[in-house]
């Protein structure tokens, strides 16, 4: 025989080993011909092409005293068993190769073993195409913005891909009806700057990769106000978490839609992922968060997540702080009316610990809405409000504020008082 295919034989062999580890044939089977036992093979068939990476091989057997083992054959030579599991069920069968195989040709056999020691062969499979891997990318995944300024964010996503995969970037605006492919980015790179963004508009952002076999599907959406999940619910805008003790968080949001079920709120630390702390209806604005978790001196982020009965989306995130010590809140001690236009209030402030402001809110009989009508260094304990106008009743209440801590304390007691046409 000439060296050369001697040689030839020898690293295909080889190849094999190395490729499905060292399993050994059956020794002195009977062949059962087609009697009580038959192997049908119906996938990968002659002519078919098949990826390098792995091919499911579709087959079915006749048992007759139970599945022992299969052995498969690639161009003659045997390279590996399987084994049944342990409810005797045929196990899966696939053809695994290595890049050196792609453009070649090959054929395959099955042999199956009963477990009396019968065999039956199966077809010899050939003439099948070994190709490159022929499936569409990953989905991307990991999608984030970083903001550069006003009109410039930098998009970055991650994937898993292999081969040379190209991403799309698709975009909209909030003005705009549905995405449209807005940049395609090159094999390599996986982050690139939008340099053109309208800051009085809201975009929206996802990626796809594409080779030439197809496309992924798109990523998770992300967007310029920092809120997350489906476009079609818009996200609630999350306006203050405020700290008011060491262990209370109040929170206050704007709601963006009518489509919400309720609405979830999500706290989250630097050692945990985000956690559902409390949920409330619909058309609630304010939660106080008071859970166990909370700590003095600890560092939190909150969002809202707005649920429908098919999609969810969530606010942008904001920061907070618990204090080590809680900021103890006022009293307000007398209202007292004397003369036309004048209300005359004086309080406790109750400075330990120090807070810089008293901040003062009034309304307008018992359906108005407060507002803070004036703000005080906190060493003042009276404040005359010459903004009343005589015959309404007015109500009063007081809280603190600490600049350096970012934090108010409670508010006082409430104290009402008729404006007299004196």
């Amino acid at each position: 025989m000439n060296k050369k295919i001697i040689v030839a034989v020898f690293v295909s062999v080889f190849t094999m080993v190395l490729l499905y580890g060292c399993a050994d044939s059956i020794s002195n089977p009977t062949n059962a011909g087609n009697g009580t036992i038959n192997i049908a093979v119906y996938k990968p068939l002659a002519n078919d092409t098949i990826s390098y990476k792995g091919q499911d091989v579709i087959y079915d057997v006749t048992i007759d005293q139970g599945f022992k083992l299969l052995e498969i054959y690639i161009n003659g030579v045997f390279v590996k068993n399987f084994i049944p599991n342990a409810s005797g069920a045929k196990p899966a069968v696939s053809i695994v190769l290595d890049s050196t195989w792609i453009d070649k040709r090959i054929n395959y056999q099955l042999k199956y073993y009963d477990a009396d020691g019968k065999y039956i062969e199966g077809p010899v499979i050939s003439n099948i195409l070994v190709s490159e891997d022929r499936t569409p990318p990953y989905q991307p995944f990991g999608v984030s913005l970083l903001k550069i300024s006003p009109s410039s964010y930098n998009i970055s996503w991650e994937d898993t891909s292999s081969g040379q995969v190209a991403h799309e970037i698709w975009r909209k605006a909030s003005s705009a009806s549905d995405f449209s492919l807005y940049l395609t980015v090159t094999p390599g790179a996986y982050n690139i700057d939008d340099e053109n963004v309208d800051p009085n508009l809201i975009f929206y952002y996802k990626v796809r990769g594409i080779n030439k076999y197809g496309y992924s599907s798109f990523s998770n959406i992300v967007n310029t106000i920092g809120v997350g999940g489906s476009v079609n619910l818009p996200a609630p805008t999350l306006i203050s978490v405020i700290a008011t003790n060491t262990t209370v968080v109040k929170l206050n949001w704007q709601i963006n839609s009518t489509a919400q079920n309720y609405f979830k709120i999500e706290r989250k630390s630097n050692y945990i992922n985000y956690d559902v702390v409390g949920i409330v209806s619909r058309n609630t604005n304010t939660y106080t968060d008071s859970l166990s978790g909370l700590v003095p001196g600890g560092q939190y982020w909150y969002r809202i997540k707005a649920v429908s009965g098919s999609d969810s989306s969530w606010s942008n995130e904001v920061f907070v702080t618990t204090p080590y010590n809680m900021l103890v809140p006022p009293v307000l001690t007398s209202l007292t009316n004397p003369s036309a236009g004048k209300v005359t209030l004086k309080y406790n402030v109750n400075n330990t610990p120090w807070a810089d402001y008293c901040l003062i809110e009034r309304k307008t009989g018992t359906g108005g809405t407060w507002g803070q009508i004036v703000q005080l260094e906190s060493w003042i304990t009276t404040y005359d409000d010459t903004t009343v106008q005589s015959a309404n009743t007015y109500y009063y209440r007081i809280r603190k504020y600490d600049v350096s801590g970012m934090r108010y304390s409670d508010y006082s007691n409430e104290m009402s008082i008729y404006a007299s046409l004196k």
